[in-house]
């Protein structure tokens, strides 16, 4: 998975490469503005998930360096957009950068975080230590796998009965 991301990034920024090449300043600042945006929406996503669960370490550092250059890409390529306006035109600027942030940089951001955080150590809550009646119970999969869970019985009256051995057919 992680390669085809890898490479998906590669093909990204050749296509970007090429194209500036021909753009002209205008064109530019929108690849600027749009390669800023996805990394900043993934350097904050990625940095502000790794910080939360795992701590600083490596994939924080590098989503903070991400998220570094890519506002500073941001940044240069809403400048040059600015500039290329003629006219008053450039006071649309401040609505069209605050519709980027709300309706495209926030929403990636979240998916970003939501999509990428690190495993967390295993919970050590047992039914036991919450003070909570339970059984064990275990079951095979049609692959033969061997499933284990805790069966917790409910406590608001519902009839359900405790799981057993399957009823002969």
């Amino acid at each position: 998975m992680a390669g085809g991301r890898v490479l998906a990034v590669i093909v990204m920024t050749a296509l970007a490469a090429w194209f500036t090449r021909w753009a002209g300043r205008t064109g530019r600042g929108v690849v600027a503005v749009v390669a800023g945006t996805a990394g900043t929406a993934a350097g904050a996503g990625i940095a502000s998930a790794q910080l939360a669960k795992a701590g600083l370490d490596a994939a924080a550092v590098l989503a903070v360096v991400v998220l570094v250059s890519a506002v500073i890409l941001l940044g240069w390529g809403t400048a040059v957009l600015v500039r290329a306006m003629p006219g008053w035109w450039w006071l649309l600027a401040v609505p069209a950068a605050v519709a980027v942030l709300w309706f495209v940089l926030f929403p990636l951001t979240v998916a970003v975080n939501a999509t990428n955080r690190p495993p967390g150590p295993p919970e050590a809550a047992t039914p036991p230590l919450a003070g909570l009646a339970y059984r064990s119970v275990a079951v095979r999969a049609a692959d033969g796998v061997r499933l284990s869970a805790w069966y917790i019985p409910p406590r608001n009256g519902c009839c359900c009965p405790a799981p057993g051995p399957p009823a002969p057919r």
